[in-house]
């Protein structure tokens, strides 16, 4: 909002001062000051968080171009403008219109959304028309974006996402158009504003603008996947990272590394040019234009919460406001025998953070934005209620298992310290304002219907008057000795436990066919509900895996459904892919530290 302010006031400025211009004799000093001062006004920015998509295949890979209208796009209210976009095949797929898997954007935040926008060439209200003809690997593509403005006026911003239709997202396929809705003026009815009006905003102006820190090149955060991580010890961390160049000057090339103060710990990937540069780029970047790089982490090998510094640097001088503070949660250790990556430091970036007063407290600020739109509801996710031994050679069932003395461990913590556990069910009295958010919660999920999960975790559950939520696969019900059959479901469900669907087969859901997602994802839910004789409300991907088809059907027949995505914030916005914690064999309390 303060952006945005921001930007009306500058519009505003910029019109009167040159309707001033023409009824007065200016001379050529006064403009170039006049510009000066206009140019380091705070701008609205292209500052967005790049939505997480699962790229299944990344032979479809994307580099943005250009847009034929530049943002911000004024449009009147009911008029239509067309734009084009030009992406280049960077991956190893050729586009082709006419093929199944052809290549459109979708919308996003929240995917899929009907877009008030959609124009007369779009496939639906929330797919754009495709890229047209073949786009060979290397070839530049356009996508036609017709948009139609709708009656209210107002700042709107259109998220998109590329995808090969059908198959997989597209790598770096993420855009946006900001356009700003007026409404049909004539310039009868403008008010002019008298010469001494615009003397005095001008006069205020000089006399606020901070110069102190000219001298140095200035940035500020613009673009961010992610910067509060939760990971298993050297695990493998990227995000998307972005900078705005505010300063008058072209950036010649510019370098990403880690400040002086974030050294005690070892994030360096293999990636990296050294022990404290993670990359450099040659790219020239002007004025108000925007970096954009794909940045590698590796989170430090021993439980705790880690935070660093990302500086951008040009010219081997820091950019001052162009900087991020990353959070790493490491909830379990890295393998002993885990090597870390041994670089030297660039003693070429080893600077004494640079001093400036001015106020950069509209810079884009992800965390502070999820902590407002979220509900901080950490999701649980078990498998075996077992005590299986590190050594079998079932590896993965090891990985996947959690004995039932640490989960009473666990229930017990939520007792003492007033956590209260929830079920989707719970959710969607909250939303519908029939209860109250508790100061402190959990959702306990467990996946595939295990026989230990009546067994160990519902006796549990009930030991401590708690409740959980439980993904059956239908078809498993059959193999009664390792799954819940449906009486040992159905006394779950009648003593308050929520029964959720995990599919009739536990599939992959992306790869196959629209009708076979539809037996997988509809019949189960409806066998469930026969079963127990109430509703089903939330949904459990296999795997975690899903594409745009599957999503659609799940959102025509449930009210949440969980990924295997790693995070702990609830959105309603995102209720059809929320993000979960995995438990491990060695989890313990210094994870549910970490989170509660």
């Amino acid at each position: 909002m303060l952006q945005f302010k921001h930007y009306i006031f500058k519009k505003i400025l910029f019109m009167h001062f040159f309707s001033y211009l023409k009824k007065s004799r200016f001379n050529i000093g006064i403009i170039f000051i006049f510009l000066l001062i206009f140019s380091f006004l705070p701008s609205i920015t292209k500052a967005d968080s790049v939505p997480y998509v699962g790229v299944r295949d990344e032979g479809f890979s994307v580099e943005y171009i250009s847009q034929s209208v530049a943002d911000d796009i004024q449009i009147k209210a009911g008029d239509s403008i067309n734009i084009i976009f030009k992406f280049k095949n960077i991956g190893t797929k050729t586009w082709d219109s006419n093929s199944k898997n052809y290549i459109s954007a979708f919308t996003m935040e929240p995917r899929y959304r009907s877009s008030v926008f959609h124009g007369e060439n779009w496939l639906s209200d929330y797919e754009t028309a495709k890229i047209n003809g073949q786009v060979k690997p290397g070839e530049i593509g356009e996508l036609s974006l017709k948009l139609k403005a709708p009656n209210k006026p107002g700042k709107y911003i259109e998220k998109f996402y590329l995808a090969s239709n059908n198959y997989s997202w597209v790598k770096n396929g993420y855009f946006f158009v900001v356009l700003n809705v007026v409404e049909n003026v004539t310039l009868s009815d403008i008010v002019p504003v008298a010469n001494d009006e615009i003397s005095q905003v001008v006069s205020t102006v000089v006399a606020t603008t901070n110069t102190k820190n000219l001298s140095f090149s200035s940035g500020k955060l613009s673009m961010i996947s992610n910067k509060d991580f939760i990971a298993q010890g050297s695990q493998q961390i990227p995000f998307i990272l972005g900078f705005q160049n505010l300063s008058q000057v072209a950036w010649n090339g510019y370098t990403i590394a880690i400040t002086d103060d974030s050294k005690d710990y070892n994030f360096t990937d293999d990636d990296w040019a050294s022990a404290n540069v993670i990359l450099s780029q040659d790219k020239e970047i002007v004025s108000y234009t925007n970096t954009r790089d794909t940045i590698y982490l590796r989170a430090p090998n021993k439980l705790g919460e880690y935070k660093l510094r990302l500086q951008l640097f040009s010219d081997k001088k820091e950019v001052v406001g162009a900087y991020v503070d990353i959070v790493v949660r490491v909830l379990v250790e890295a393998e002993e025998n885990y090597l870390v990556a041994n670089k030297s430091v660039d003693t070429n970036y080893i600077f004494e953070i640079a001093k400036d007063d001015r106020d950069y407290s509209d810079s884009f600020d992800l965390v502070n934005l999820n902590k407002k739109l979220n509900t901080y509801l950490p999701v649980l996710m078990f498998h075996y209620v077992e005590d299986i031994s590190a050594n079998t050679s079932d590896k993965l069932r090891y990985n996947l298992s959690f004995s039932p003395e640490k989960l009473e461990q666990f229930l017990q913590y939520f007792k003492k310290n007033n956590i209260e556990t929830l079920t989707f069910w719970d959710v969607k009295d909250i939303l519908e304002g029939k209860k109250k958010m508790p100061k402190k919660a959990v959702i306990l999920t467990f996946d595939d219907g295990y026989t230990s999960h009546y067994k160990d975790a519902f006796r549990l559950l009930q030991k401590y008057e708690m409740k959980g939520v439980f993904y059956i696969i239908t078809n498993a019900t059959l193999n009664t000795k390792e799954h819940l059959n449906w009486e040992e479901i159905k006394e779950m469900s009648d003593a308050g436990q929520e029964i959720g669907s995990h599919t009739v087969n536990h599939l992959d859901l992306s790869l196959v066919s629209l009708e076979k997602q539809k037996k997988e994802i509809v019949e189960s839910k409806k066998m469930i509900e026969e079963k127990i004789a109430k509703p089903v409300i939330s949904f459990c991907y296999p795997s975690g895996k899903y594409n745009a088809s599957s999503l659609k059907l799940i959102k025509e027949n449930y009210l949440f459904a969980r990924t295997t995505q790693a995070g702990k914030y609830f959105s309603f916005d995102n209720r059809y892919e929320n993000p979960t914690v995995r438990i491990f064999p060695n989890s313990g309390f210094t994870l549910l530290d970490i989170l509660f």
